[in-house]
C-alpha cells in the first residue's frame, strides 16, 4: 500500500498557514515521545523549524517540518545534519509529507548502516514511517483496519489528509472499466469511522488537494455511472496530434512531406536511445521554437521515425495535443493513454489489470512496476510528448494542471526508468512569474534537454520547394523558386503559406508563368482567408480566437454545426477532442490584434544602390515597362535586368509578370517609394543587428560588419568573400538612405529621418561617396551645361568632353546612366556642381588638408584620403587623386 500525506487547505490559503498545519501535528507527535517544543526557529512558507527538549534526558533535538508535494533532495538532509553538528543538538528530525528523492534515499540507507549512537543523530520520517509512528503513538487510526466496502475496487494507495482542525483518511476507488481513479471515500483518521457529514466532505473536497478532481464520498449506482461517463469524457480529451490529410492541409505536415532538421532528429532519437539503454541521461526534453516553425510537424516526424518498422520494437512515441486538455488530470490520463496504445499495438505485453498512480506517483502501481521491468529488460523506451503545451497558459481553470505535470516529471526523473517526457514549447510568448507554468518550466530547466528549431537553411527551403513541385506535378519555375526563397526568409510557416497561395492560383487555372511575382505581405494572405468567409463564419472564428482553445459544444450551440463543420473542412479551424482552435497561432493573433509577427528582411539586393535607383526612377516615370526596355535603358544584359527586377520586387516597389515580360510600379507616389526603400533597409537583419550592438554614433569597422553578416545570414552558408561582399553592399544601401555614414575607415549609424527629397536626390546620394575628380572641374562643368541645353545622351557627352567628364557627372548623380540630367531647371549648373562635389567624403578630406596646409602636395592630399578611408592606393594613385582633388578644391573656392 502506498501511503501519502497531504496538507489540505483552501487554494487561496498562504503557505505559512499550510506550514502551521504540519507543525501542529509535529508538536503532538513530539509530545507523545516525551518532548516539549521550546522554540520555533523559523517559519518560511511550507517549512517549519522547531527545537524540542526531551523531558527525561534534557536532550535537545532540531526538528525540520516540510509540507511539500515534491521529492526531498539529499541537500535537505545534509543541511539538517549540518545544523545538528554546528549547533550541538543531540539529534535532528526530518518530518516530511513527501517521499525522499533517489539521492536522499541513498543517503538514508547509508546512514542506516552506522552504529546506533550515530544513527540517533538523524531521524527521518517519510510518509510511510510518519504514519507508522502516528499510528503507534495512537494519534491516528490504523488505515489497515478500515473495513472495505463490498464491491468497491480500491487503488493501492491511501492518503492522510491534514486539515486545520482534524486528520482524515482518504481511500481511492477505481473505475471498474478503466481502473482509473474515480472517487474518494473519507474516514475520520482518529476513529476510522466513515465521514458522512456533507459539510465536512464538501469543505475538504474544495481544498487544493491533489484529489480535488475526483468525486468525493458517493456510493450510489447513479453516481458511479455518472463518474464512469466523466472519466470516459476526460479520456476523450487525450487526443493524439493531428496530421495533415494532404500536402496543402494547414495541420501539421505528414511525415512524408517533412523536410530538413536532420541533425535535430538524430539528437532526439539519441536521447531516446540513452533512456533505452538506461545510461543515466535526461528523461525530459523540450522542442522550442516560435509560432509556426514546425514544432508539431517535427514531433510527428520523430514519432514516425521512432515507430518505423526498423525501430518499432525499440521506441514508442505518443504525441498528445495539449489544447484538448479538460482537467488537471491531463498528465496522468496522457500516460495512461500512451501505455494503453503501446499495449494495443503490441509494443508491450497487454495487462488486463493495468492501472496508473496519480501524477505525483504515476509509476507506483504494481502493473506500472511490471511495465518498467519489461521495458528495461527489453531495452525499450516509451516517450510521451505534450505538443502545444504553452496553449494551456490561457486556461485559468487548468492552472493546477502545471503542478500535476511538475509532479509527473519529478516522478519520471526520480525513477530513471525507460520513460521519457517531451514538450513542444513556443518561445515567442511570455509566462508571468506568478503563474504555475513559470515554476514548472524554470524548475525543470537543469533537468531537460532542449532542442531549438531555427529557420530553414537554404538547402532545406529548396527541398521544401521540391516537395511543392512534386505536389504540383511540374517543376517550379526559377523565378517563382527564387521568390519563395527570398520571401520566406527560412520561416517554415511563411514558406508553407506562400506555397499554398501559389498552389491555389495554379489549381484555379493559372499557368505558373501567369502568377504575378510581387512582394507578398502575410497580411494580404490572411485577408484573403477572411474574405472567403461568410459573416457568421467570420464571427465564429473571432470567438474561437478569443477563447482558444474554445469549447466545441459551446461554439456549435452559438453558430450551428453547419458553420463549424464548414470551417473545419476549410481547415481554418482545427478540432482537438472537445476543443477548437485556429489553424495557426499567428492567424489567431492577427484576428485579435490585426498584427503579424515581425519578419526581418534577409534579402541581399543584387544591384548596387545607384543602379537600383536608376531602374526605379525609370519604371516610376513609365508606370509599366518591359524587361527588355529596362535592360536597354540601363545598358545591361537581360540576366542583369532580371536580377534588378527581382530586387525591385523584393523591396516592394514593383510587381512583375515574367510571362508577359512586364514590370509595373505599384505606386505613383514618390514619397511612398522613398519610404518603402527606407523601411526595407531599416528592417534588414544586418542593420538591426548593428543597431542593437552599437546604437547610433558608434564607430563600426569592416570586421564587425562582416561578423554580423555571417551571423545573421548563417543559414545561407556562404563563403567568407561573399559574406564580405554582401555586407559592403548593404552598407552602401544604408548610406544612400541616410541610415549610416562613412567616417574614415569606419561606419556609424545615424538617426533616421523621414525623407522629403526625391528619387533624384537619392540617386546623387548613392553615388557621392566615391568622387575622385577624374576630370577637371572646368570640363565637367562644360559637360553639364551641354547636357542641360542639348538633351544630350551619354555618347554625346563622352564624344564632346571625354569619358571621364561623363563619369564625374554620373558619379555625382547629376546625370543618369543615359546622360539625362537628374535635376529640374531652373538650376545654375555651376552652383549645383560646386555644391554636390563639396558634399562628397573625398572632397571634404582634401579641403580639410588644404585648409591646414595650403601648400600640401597632391601626394600628401592623396595619402591623407587613403589613410582616412583605409584605402590601399598605390603611390601613383595617391598623387593622381590628390592632385585632381586639389584642383577641384581650388575651383570650388573661387566664388
Amino acid at each position: 500500500m502506498n501511503v501519502y500525506v497531504e496538507v489540505a487547505m483552501p487554494a487561496d490559503a498562504s503557505t505559512t498557514a499550510k506550514g502551521r498545519v504540519l507543525e501542529r501535528l509535529a508538536r503532538r507527535l513530539l509530545e507523545t515521545q516525551n518532548f516539549t517544543v521550546t522554540d520555533e526557529v523559523r517559519l518560511t512558507g511550507m517549512e517549519v523549524d522547531l527545537i524540542a527538549l526531551n523531558n527525561s534526558s534534557s536532550e535537545r533535538v532540531f526538528v525540520e517540518c516540510k509540507a511539500h508535494r515534491s521529492t526531498i533532495s539529499a541537500e535537505v538532509i545534509l543541511k539538517l545534519f549540518g545544523q545538528v553538528m554546528m549547533r550541538g543538538y543531540s539529534g535532528g528530525w526530518l518530518i516530511s509529507t513527501y517521499a525522499l528523492g533517489k539521492d536522499a534515499k541513498g543517503l538514508k540507507e547509508e546512514w542506516s548502516l552506522k552504529s546506533p549512537d550515530e544513527r540517533r543523530l538523524l531521524t527521518i520520517f517519510e510518509p510511510n514511517s510518519l504514519v507508522d509512528r502516528l499510528v503507534s503513538a495512537r494519534l491516528i487510526y490504523d488505515h489497515n483496519l478500515i473495513s472495505p466496502i463490498e464491491g468497491a475496487l480500491y487503488a493501492d494507495e491511501i492518503y492522510l489528509i491534514l486539515t486545520e482542525g482534524a486528520e482524515y483518511w482518504a481511500k481511492i476507488i477505481l473505475d471498474q472499466s478503466t481502473r482509473l481513479r474515480r472517487s474518494v471515500h473519507l474516514y475520520d483518521a482518529s476513529t476510522g469511522a466513515r465521514v458522512n457529514e456533507r459539510g465536512i466532505i464538501e469543505r475538504i473536497s474544495a481544498t487544493d488537494t491533489t484529489l480535488s478532481e475526483l468525486t468525493w464520498d458517493v456510493d450510489d449506482r447513479e453516481s458511479e455511472v455518472r463518474d464512469a461517463k466523466r472519466i470516459k469524457n476526460e479520456l476523450q480529451s487525450i487526443v493524439p496530434v493531428q496530421v495533415a490529410d494532404y500536402w496543402s492541409d494547414y495541420r501539421p505536415a505528414r511525415p512524408a512531406d517533412f523536410v530538413g532538421r536532420e541533425q535535430l532528429q538524430k539528437d532526439v532519437l539519441a536521447l531516446l536511445d540513452s533512456a533505452r539503454e538506461n545510461d543515466g541521461g535526461a528523461r525530459l526534453f523540450a522542442i522550442k521554437a516560435p509560432s509556426g516553425w514546425g514544432k508539431s510537424s517535427f514531433v510527428l516526424k520523430i514519432a514516425s521515425r521512432a515507430n518505423a518498422t526498423a525501430r518499432g520494437k525499440r521506441y514508442f512515441v505518443y504525441a498528445v495535443d495539449s489544447r484538448a486538455a479538460s482537467s488537471r488530470r491531463f498528465g496522468e490520463l496522457s500516460i495512461y493513454s500512451a501505455l494503453s496504445h503501446a499495449m494495443d499495438c503490441g509494443f508491450i505485453r497487454k495487462r488486463q489489470d493495468f492501472s496508473v498512480g496519480s501524477a505525483s506517483d504515476i509509476l507506483s502501481t504494481a502493473t506500472m512496476k511490471e511495465i518498467l521491468v519489461e521495458l528495461r529488460s527489453s531495452k525499450q523506451v516509451i516517450c510521451v510528448v505534450f505538443d502545444q503545451f504553452e496553449e494551456l497558459l490561457y486556461k485559468q481553470e487548468l492552472a493546477g494542471l502545471f503542478d500535476e505535470i511538475q509532479a509527473l516529471c519529478d516522478a519520471v526523473i526520480e525513477a530513471k526508468a525507460n520513460i521519457v517526457i517531451g514538450f513542444s514549447w513556443k518561445t515567442d510568448g511570455t509566462i508571468p512569474p506568478e503563474h504555475n507554468a513559470y515554476h514548472l518550466w524554470h524548475g525543470l530547466a537543469d533537468r531537460r534537454r532542449e532542442f531549438e528549431l531555427g529557420p530553414l537553411t537554404d538547402n532545406e527551403v529548396s527541398s521544401a520547394i521540391n516537395r511543392f513541385a512534386h505536389e504540383l506535378g511540374q517543376p517550379v519555375l526559377p523565378q517563382i523558386r527564387r521568390m519563395l526563397h527570398d520571401h520566406s526568409s527560412g520561416y517554415p510557416w511563411l514558406l508553407k503559406k506562400l506555397c499554398i497561395h501559389i498552389f491555389e492560383q495554379i489549381r484555379s487555372g493559372l499557368d505558373q508563368a501567369d502568377v504575378v511575382v510581387r512582394t507578398l505581405k502575410i497580411e494580404e494572405l490572411f485577408s484573403k482567408d477572411i474574405e472567403r468567409l461568410s459573416a457568421p463564419e467570420y464571427a465564429c472564428i473571432k470567438q474561437i480566437a478569443s477563447e482558444s482553445p474554445a469549447d466545441f459544444f459551446k461554439i456549435a450551440s452559438i453558430y450551428g454545426d453547419a458553420t463549424v463543420n464548414t470551417l473545419l473542412n476549410k481547415r481554418i479551424v482545427i478540432r482537438s477532442g472537445p476543443r477548437l482552435s485556429l489553424y495557426w497561432d499567428i492567424f489567431r493573433d492577427y484576428l485579435l490584434t490585426e498584427k503579424v509577427p515581425y519578419i526581418p528582411t534577409t534579402y541581399i539586393p543584387q544591384a548596387n544602390i545607384g543602379t537600383y535607383i536608376d531602374a526605379l526612377k525609370y519604371i516610376h516615370a513609365r508606370g509599366v515597362s518591359t524587361y527588355d526596355e529596362l535592360a536597354g535603358e540601363l545598358g545591361v544584359s537581360g540576366g542583369t535586368a532580371d536580377n534588378i527586377v527581382r530586387d525591385l520586387v523584393m523591396v516592394g516597389h514593383v510587381e512583375a509578370n515574367r510571362k508577359a515580360g512586364t514590370v509595373t510600379c505599384v505606386s505613383t507616389d514618390e514619397a511612398w517609394l522613398l519610404s518603402t526603400l527606407l523601411s526595407f533597409c531599416q528592417s534588414h537583419v544586418i542593420y538591426r543587428a548593428l543597431l542593437e550592438q552599437n546604437g547610433y554614433g558608434e564607430f563600426i569597422d569592416d570586421d564587425e560588419i562582416l561578423s554580423v553578416a555571417k551571423g545573421e545570414l548563417s543559414r545561407l552558408k556562404l563563403s567568407v568573400n561573399l559574406y564580405n561582399h554582401y555586407s559592403r553592399r548593404m552598407m552602401s544601401w544604408f548610406i544612400a538612405t541616410r541610415l549610416a555614414r562613412r567616417s574614415g575607415p569606419f561606419y556609424e549609424l545615424i538617426q533616421p529621418v523621414t525623407s522629403s527629397g526625391t528619387l533624384s536626390d537619392l540617386s546623387r546620394a548613392s553615388r557621392s561617396g566615391q568622387f575622385v575628380g577624374v576630370a577637371p572641374p572646368e570640363k565637367a562643368l562644360a559637360a553639364l551645361r551641354f547636357a542641360v541645353s542639348n538633351a544630350a545622351s551619354k555618347a554625346d557627352i563622352e564624344s564632346a568632353f571625354g569619358r571621364n567628364a561623363f563619369y564625374v557627372l554620373s558619379n555625382l548623380g547629376l546625370v543618369d546612366i543615359q546622360g539625362r540630367p537628374t535635376f529640374k531647371a531652373p538650376v545654375d549648373p555651376e552652383e549645383l556642381l560646386r555644391e554636390v562635389s563639396r558634399d562628397t567624403v573625398h572632397f571634404a578630406i582634401a579641403e580639410e588638408v588644404l585648409s591646414e596646409s595650403p601648400n600640401a602636395s597632391g601626394e600628401a592630399v592623396g595619402e591623407a584620403i587613403a589613410l582616412e578611408l583605409g584605402s590601399r592606393w598605390s603611390l601613383g594613385s595617391k598623387r593622381r587623386i590628390g592632385s585632381a582633388l586639389k584642383r577641384w578644391v581650388k575651383w570650388a573656392r573661387q566664388q
